[in-house]
């Protein structure tokens, strides 16, 4: 079993780090992306089929902000300074798959959140 050693890192170390975190950049034109991305997991807003067919409740704008706050951290970890395309579609499945509620008829025909919200990626 192995420990973390938390003498690694001060808890002024980890504020710090959060705070460079939220610093880092990330364009405009991402940030309007990631909000049709999350409008188009609500069935009322959705051009997918399946979100209209499978989804009770979409996402909501902490969903966004969640996705932001990952991607600006991933990129931090990657030793960038700005927010690049592939970090949000690295966070956006883990960011995303608790904050969609699916009908009874998506369990039914085997549909998770994960398909949905691919599919939320190709119709926007």
């Amino acid at each position: 079993e192995r420990l973390l050693n938390m003498s690694l890192l001060t808890v002024e170390d980890l504020l710090l780090i959060q705070d460079l975190v939220r610093k880092v950049f990330i364009d405009t034109e991402l940030t309007k992306k990631i909000n049709r991305w999350i409008r188009q997991t609500r069935p009322e807003n959705s051009s997918s089929d399946l979100v209209r067919k499978y989804v009770e409740y979409g996402a909501g704008t902490r969903g966004g902000q969640a996705i932001i706050l990952c991607a600006k951290a991933r990129a931090f970890m990657h030793n960038r300074l700005s927010v690049l395309q592939e970090d949000i579609k690295a966070v956006i499945l883990p960011a995303l798959r608790h904050r969609l509620l699916l009908n009874y008829q998506a369990n039914m025909d085997n549909v998770d959140a994960d398909q949905i919200i691919q599919d939320c990626l190709k119709h926007s």
